[in-house]
């Protein structure tokens, strides 16, 4: 929107002033400047206050003259969201500490495919998961957020921002289950080419921390899979409240609001197992509890396990439905009948 252009080049422009003596400065302000409008329309599924996937696609008015956007980038006195002055504080506290803690490193930044081991100290590149380039046995330590099966659409939601460029193409590479992404029974195949990748490229005392969340017990029995396929071996898990747990599609409803939380490492040394200490409360605790002790066992799981976690997840109260229909009971010429709960 106009509104927002204008606002964006002024502060473009003050940043050019501000930084003509020093090329670093200039390229940070830019990139706080820059960095408010990362999103098309600033939409947000996170947040439960901050409703811009309904503005923008309603009535469908998800076109270019008429994208909700957010105006306020400047943020004067911490009004706006993702603003300049938010952008600035958290580059200044994260120079602050990159400082402190580890003096003065030299960052690269790449995007290939061919195998290079890093020279800097810190190397950032943009890639495929499926194909990581950097040699065997490169990392410390992995950390990522597998595709949560078919919970979230990633293809499907990028739709809403491609489209305002002109792009409805297929992603490739899309490790969901749904109709942008890979098929069900794909997704277990795909999971396993990741992780055994990820394995490739860790120490052989590298760790694998990933977090993961579903109510459908096919979706952690394929998780299992793949990570044994892949080689690893579980050494502990725990699980918390996800960031989302407030959210108006989740609150008050059987949502799944908890993350488990994975630890691995490639197959060798039995290392000590560890598993949170804790008595579940309510029936989505006891189903991650059930899901994580079988998580815990990947690396050994037993012949026939699959069958054994279906039946034991699939028994689950979390999962089970839940129908609640009352008898009619006349009221004049109406009948009143309870809905399923």
């Amino acid at each position: 929107p106009r509104r927002q252009a204008f606002v964006i080049e002024s502060l473009l422009s003050v940043a050019h002033d501000i930084g003509q003596d020093d090329e670093q400065i200039h390229r940070l302000l830019e990139l706080a400047i820059l960095g408010t409008v990362e999103f098309a329309g600033y939409a947000s599924r996170w947040d439960s206050r901050y409703l811009k996937p309904y503005e923008t696609i309603a009535n469908h008015r998800y076109e270019a003259p008429t994208l909700s956007a957010e105006p306020h980038v400047w943020g004067h006195n911490g009004f706006g969201r993702g603003t300049v002055e938010s952008r600035l504080r958290a580059l200044g506290k994260a120079a602050t500490w990159r400082q402190e803690r580890l003096g003065r490193r030299t960052v690269s930044i790449r995007t290939t495919r061919r195998r290079v081991r890093p020279t800097a100290d810190t190397t950032i590149v943009s890639g495929s998961s499926e194909r990581i380039g950097v040699p065997d046995g490169t990392f410390d330590l992995v950390l990522t957020d597998p595709p949560y099966h078919d919970d979230v659409q990633y293809g499907e939601l990028s739709w809403l921002f491609r489209a305002w460029r002109g792009d409805t193409s297929m992603l490739p590479g899309d490790v969901t289950v749904g109709s942008a992404g890979c098929r069900a029974n794909d997704y277990r195949a795909l999971l396993s080419s990741v992780f055994r990748e990820i394995r490739r490229t860790l120490k052989p005392e590298g760790h694998l921390i990933l977090s993961y969340a579903n109510r459908e017990p096919e979706a952690w029995i394929d998780l299992a899979a793949a990570l044994e396929d892949a080689g690893f071996s579980a050494v502990g898990y725990t699980f918390t409240q996800s960031e989302n747990e407030t959210d108006h599609a989740k609150r008050n409803k059987r949502a799944t609001t908890i993350d488990l939380l994975l630890d691995l490492v490639p197959s060798g040394p039995k290392l000590e197992k560890y598993a949170p200490s804790f008595q579940a409360q309510t029936a989505q605790e006891q189903f991650v509890v059930t899901a994580g002790s079988w998580l815990l066992r990947i690396g050994e799981l037993p012949a026939g396990w699959e069958e054994q976690m279906r039946s034991e997840l699939s028994q689950s109260p979390f999962i089970k439905p839940v129908h609640r229909i009352s008898a009619g009971v006349r009221v004049g010429r109406r009948f009143q009948l309870g809905l399923p709960a």
